[in-house]
């Protein structure tokens, strides 16, 4: 966002917004700076002399255009249309007045719906009772944003009416432009007497407009500083002015360091060319700072000195400051530990105003009880999911299987989805841990589990309950049928005893259960309904003829 006196303010790249730590702290540098504006143009005002700025470069044709939406703003945040007469004002009119020779000049500051003269030269105080504040006039320099003349007034002209009252027949207009190029107003020279205005007058009076440009500035900083203008003028004395811009850096100073120091997290600035130019006292409480001597104005590289060694390894933590440094990247919640056990969390960004580089933002916090909690709970959870899955295959166990189940039936429940559980058991284990030793029964177990799994879906639940029973939860059995599901596993058997040279092969049986969601059964119903049908599957087939 750009201020009337083209100031743009400061800003953090990339920016957190206003609520952030970042955003705070970088309030001090875009304070700090605008003192020093401040300071600057309304010193430059009260100290230079009035034909020092009849040197001024003239603005480019280019940068005098502006919207009629930005002159009006840059006008009423300059305070430009409020209060009478101005002796900064007056000051140029009179400069003016001189230079083209003219027994009258006004400064005439206008929004498109009122004008308001601010000085005069060679006029009272206070103008005929019926004399209107020439807009019209006003209006025409500012929408021709260049001079405008007239060498013998035409009594009739909307332009000259208000002129016309004061005697004047003739008159010629420049526009007041800020240093944007923006018209904000006129100014006026007026002649009583026809009269041809020459190249020299209009250089001459272009010349007058840029002695206002200091006035202009100083309003523009006053007005970011919350400086109204009616203090500005009282404060025109000697010595009142720095006396007024120290108390208010002072105070800004006093705010910013209140409102940084009442933040948990500890802030320290570093300035563009590597001074330390704030630090608060969560910073200094972190490395135990607190009775040290202060940091701010000495060399970054000096300041970390009395901190570096808390770090665990003390080189790496100055690599990476310089590596940030230089690249300039925001980075956030870097993991910072202490060799005394603390964690600290660390935010960089770079502090930039106006594509000026200012300096460096850095923001630590102590987040050690946080990352005890998360470790702590990172175990915990690690060991939850140990004894939630099956040692020897890695799929999940009766526990975790039955968890798992109990919450994909409430899903289902509520998505009205259908589901199938399979018993599947693992015949002739006994058989081959008999004749070939329990590793070749592990090695069928883990062989089976993962032909299962790679039968099956991601999301199904396949689980191992124990022994040589397995089972597998369809979490949706809406486009496939049970014995294909069967089929699919059977063939997968097949191919496998197919492959490989092993002295055992696989075989298995299943039992079928189905979850309605419409009639929902517990799933321990579930599990029993399978298992009963999976063993009435090996009766048939014991019973059946050459088996």
């Amino acid at each position: 966002m750009t201020d009337p006196a083209g100031v743009r303010r400061s800003f953090i790249t990339p920016g957190r917004g206003r609520d952030s730590p970042n955003f705070l702290a970088a309030l001090v540098f875009q304070r700090q700076s605008a003192c020093v504006r401040f300071l600057l143009r309304v010193r430059a005002f009260f100290e230079r002399p009035v034909h020092a700025s009849l040197s001024a470069p003239r603005f480019a044709p280019a940068a005098r255009r502006g919207s009629d939406s930005a002159r009006h703003e840059a006008v009423l945040a300059l305070g430009l249309l409020e209060g009478g007469r101005d002796p900064a004002f007056d000051r140029v009119a009179r400069l003016a007045a001189r230079a083209v020779r003219s027994p009258l000049a006004l400064v005439v500051f206008h929004d498109d719906r009122r004008a308001v003269l601010r000085g005069a030269a060679n006029l009272a105080e206070a103008p005929p009772p019926a004399w209107p504040v020439p807009h019209a006039a006003v209006h025409a320099v500012v929408q021709a944003d260049e001079v405008v003349t007239v060498s013998a007034i035409d009594r009739h002209g909307p332009e000259d009416a208000a002129l016309a009252v004061l005697g004047a027949r003739a008159w010629a207009g420049v526009p007041i432009r800020d240093r944007r190029g923006l018209a904000l107003g006129a100014l006026i020279a007026v002649d009583q007497v026809p009269r041809r205005w020459t190249e020299l007058d209009m250089r001459a009076l272009e010349d007058a407009t840029l002695a206002l440009l200091p006035e202009l500035d100083s309003r523009a900083a006053g007005s970011e500083l919350g400086l109204e203008a009616p203090a500005l003028l009282g404060l025109r004395s000697v010595g009142g002015i720095p006396e007024a811009l120290a108390h208010s850096l002072r105070t800004e100073r006093t705010h910013l360091t209140t409102l940084l120091d009442a933040m948990a997290d500890g802030v320290l600035l570093v300035g563009d060319e590597g001074t330390v130019i704030h630090c608060n006292k969560a910073f200094l409480g972190l490395f135990g700072l607190l009775t040290a001597p202060t940091l701010v104005g000495l060399p970054s590289a000096v300041a970390c000195n009395q901190y570096r060694n808390q770090f665990l390894e003390p080189e790496r933590f100055e690599a990476r400051v310089s590596e940030l440094k230089a690249s300039r990247m925001a980075t956030f919640r870097e993991l910072l530990p202490l060799a005394d056990g603390r964690v600290l969390e660390r935010d960089y960004a770079p502090v930039s105003a106006d594509k000026q580089r200012l300096g460096h933002l850095w923001i630590y916090r102590d987040v050690t009880e946080r990352e005890r909690a998360r470790s702590s709970l990172g175990q915990h959870r690690d060991a939850l999911s140990l004894s939630h899955v099956d040692e020897l295959t890695g799929l999940h166990n009766r526990r975790g299987f039955v968890d798992l189940a109990r919450a994909q039936i409430d899903d289902a429940v509520r998505a009205q989805r259908a589901m199938l559980v399979i018993f599947v058991d693992l015949d002739g284990l006994k058989q081959i841990n008999d004749r070939f030793g329990h590793q070749a029964g592990d090695r069928a177990l883990f062989e089976f589990a993962a032909l299962l799994r790679a039968t099956f879906r991601e999301r199904d639940l396949v689980a191992r309950l124990g022994g040589d029973e397995f089972v597998v939860l369809v979490t949706d059995a809406s486009s496939v049928a049970p014995s294909e599901l069967v089929a699919r596993l059977a063939t997968r058997v097949e191919q496998h005893n197919g492959n490989g040279r092993r002295d055992f092969r696989i075989a298995f049986s299943t039992g079928v259960s189905t979850f309605d969601p419409a009639e929902p059964e517990p799933l321990e119903v579930l599990l029993s309904q399978a298992d009963a049908r999976m063993y009435a599957q090996k009766r048939l087939r014991k019973d059946e003829p050459g088996t």
